[in-house]
């Protein structure tokens, strides 16, 4: 039984979240038992049990009840089936993994899709700032390389270019709706340069912000 106590450890890789290397080890475990101990019930049940305690130990620390989370299958452990040949082990084995992978995914992509919602909910509150990707990460108190490759995995652009789409927006709006000079606008949408927002503003439209206004007018 070898592969099933070598590290890592299926219950560290579960907790870590590596779902490929922890079907690697599944794979590699239900292989040996096929082919040393397929005959004995001693060592499937040893294997099963191992098994078992990690899928709970991974419910559990998420404050789950396994029983929830794996329905039917639940009840085909506690009455040991998946016990009974490598066959009944193996079948068991990938359909609690398969509920319990998809769970722990989803669970994180919620997570993260959080973290989105709270960077774009700070920017729009905060559009007449000189925002960054540091400000951002230094209000969610997170590392700014971790927010931005977490941002673009989830929305698959840079926090930098919603930041200017969302003032450039902003500036749009106010020339159509405003008697406010250039350079206030550019104040309000957090360029302090109004040089800089200008040259911006061309590049995103096209046109300068005063263009834009005539041709509105």
């Amino acid at each position: 039984m070898t592969r099933l106590y070598e590290p890592p450890l299926l219950v560290h890789l579960f907790e870590a979240g590596h779902w490929d290397a922890a079907r690697e080890k599944l794979e590699a475990i239900l292989n040996e038992l096929e082919q040393h101990w397929a005959e004995s019930a001693e060592h499937i049940t040893e294997a099963f049990f191992t098994i078992f305690a990690a899928f709970s130990y991974t419910a559990h620390k998420k404050g789950q009840k396994l029983s929830e989370m794996i329905d039917s299958d639940y009840t085909r452990g506690k009455e040991l089936q998946p016990s009974k040949t490598v066959k009944h082990l193996s079948d068991w084995v990938w359909s609690v993994f398969g509920k319990i992978r998809h769970t722990n995914l989803m669970e994180t992509s919620s997570a993260r899709m959080f973290t989105v919602k709270e960077v774009q909910k700070y920017i729009i509150s905060h559009l007449s700032s000189e925002l960054s990707l540091q400000s951002v990460s230094d209000h969610l108190q997170m590392h700014p390389a971790y927010v931005s490759r977490l941002y673009k995995l989830e929305t698959g652009e840079n926090i930098s270019n919603y930041i200017t789409n969302l003032k450039m927006q902003k500036s749009q709006q106010l020339l159509k709706s405003s008697t406010k000079k250039i350079y206030e606008i550019a104040i309000e949408v957090g360029y302090q340069n109004p040089h800089y927002f200008i040259k911006l503003f061309k590049k995103y439209f096209g046109m300068t912000p005063q263009e834009y206004r005539n041709s509105n007018a």
